[in-house]
């Protein structure tokens, strides 16, 4: 996945979005573009305690490409949301934040924390 979301960046991609494994994975500002290893789920048939979390991805953009992107945590673990997929607030979303940003780690990643929802800048 790292080599594949770093070549389509060299080869002219400013954002890359992935989702094939279902559950929510890092992110990385590489090249002036944002690669996103795994979406997650947003809307899927599943019941799998592995697949409980997602973000809606917001991403800002300019004439030069992507700047800013905002990640509103959300709850799919459709025991709980029956397919209505929910933001989350308060320590659930500082949980999910937290998750993501363990999962940037090896990415060098650094996502702040604004209120309920995560902030990177990928170019200022």
């Amino acid at each position: 996945q790292r080599r594949l979301g770093r070549l389509a960046v060299d080869l002219g991609a400013s954002l890359v979005l992935g989702h094939h494994p279902h559950v929510l994975q890092g992110f990385e500002v590489y090249r002036g573009g944002l690669i996103a290893y795994s979406l997650g789920n947003f809307a899927f048939g599943s019941y799998s305690t592995r697949a409980k979390d997602s973000v809606i991805l917001l991403v800002e953009c300019d004439r030069s490409g992507p700047r800013t992107a905002w990640l509103h945590p959300v709850n799919v673990y459709n025991r709980e949301v029956a397919f209505q997929t929910r933001l989350r607030t308060g320590s659930d979303a500082a949980r999910v934040l937290a998750d993501i940003q363990r999962y940037s780690n090896p990415f060098g990643l650094v996502l702040r924390h604004e209120g309920d929802r995560g902030l990177i800048t990928i170019r200022p």
